[in-house]
């Protein structure tokens, strides 16, 4: 059959497919609501679709190659069948052309593959100019072996504190080779700096410096003789024992604080220098270290001649 059977002409509407639909129907005017009763089976089953064969999905070019077999054009696939209803079937047997849908393509895609640019190569760094080395005097007196300390720009005070005998050595040592000449009592450059960073006074400098001459065969001043004049001679014994007498209650000893005070005044108005105040405390804390509640006159005297020569080395230098 082809689908399409003629209505008669008292049917209002379309049949359903497969209804046996002839001009002979009958079945509008039986019955109270005119629906149509079962026909004969065999009758019906003549009107269905075969659905016997069920399609079967195609077999694209890509698996025939897969299978050794040759690669043939897909088939023709046949026209659809309209039935009665208005629907469309495919024909039996007929094989429907394969299409394989490609992936989707990802968000921003624009169909160029992106090239990947190489990374700059870096750029070498130039290595910092050296610093140029500090200018050197050769006049100017040069540290001892393992000290940090510079006479020509400030010796630092701790280092100062902590080795008292090595700094004098650093810095009066290399006074005392740069003296010309024969380094004997006569020398003007040795007098002037003996006169300049001690309390001798021309008398007693006299008698010292023959003193130390004495002991030398070539009748010279040798650079320990030299330096114990100026430790020795930082600040004379009848000064240190003026402040003491000024400073004591009973004659005996002077209280640590009234100790303190004495050796501020003798760095001020005896040395005729003035240091800041975090400096005399450093220097007081070092030079009295092993000071009691009250301090004997030896030991004042002690304290002087080191508070003396830690602040004549600090002032030569600066």
């Amino acid at each position: 059959q082809d689908g399409s059977s003629a209505l008669p002409a008292h049917s209002p509407a379309r049949e359903p497919m497969g209804a046996n639909v002839t001009a002979q129907c009958g079945c509008a005017d039986q019955g109270l609501f005119g629906f149509c009763a079962p026909e004969d089976p065999e009758a019906e089953n003549a009107t269905q679709l075969d659905t016997r064969h069920a399609r079967q999905p195609a077999v694209t070019t890509s698996e025939r190659a897969l299978n050794g077999a040759k690669a043939e054009p897909p088939p023709v696939s046949s026209p659809p069948v309209h039935t009665a209803a208005g629907n469309s079937a495919w024909g039996d047997g007929q094989e429907e052309e394969a299409f394989i849908v490609p992936p989707p393509e990802p968000d921003g895609f624009t169909g160029h593959v992106p090239v990947p640019v190489p990374a700059p190569a870096p750029v070498p760094v130039p290595a910092p100019a050296p610093a140029p080395a500090p200018a050197t005097n050769s006049a100017s007196p040069a540290p001892a072996a393992g000290s940090s300390a510079s006479p020509t720009q400030g010796i630092d005070l701790e280092f100062v504190l902590s080795d008292l005998e090595g700094s004098e050595s650093a810095v009066y040592g290399a006074a005392f080779r740069g003296f010309t000449g024969a380094v004997d009592p006569g020398n003007a450059e040795l007098r002037s700096f003996l006169k300049a960073n001690s309390a001798l006074t021309d008398e007693d400098l006299d008698v010292e410096l023959l003193k130390v001459a004495s002991q030398s065969e070539t009748f010279t001043i040798s650079l320990e003789g030299f330096l114990g004049l100026l430790r020795e001679h930082s600040i004379s014994d009848n000064t240190a024992l003026k402040h003491f007498v000024d400073l004591t209650n009973n004659g005996e000893n002077i209280t640590a604080e009234d100790c303190r005070s004495g050796l501020l005044n003798i760095i001020n108005v005896q040395l005729e220098t003035s240091l800041p105040e975090t400096t005399t405390e450093r220097i007081f804390d070092s030079s009295m270290s092993d000071a009691g509640l009250t301090v004997p006159m030896e030991q004042w005297i002690v304290f002087c001649k080191r508070v003396a020569r830690i602040v004549r080395l600090l002032r030569h230098t600066n």
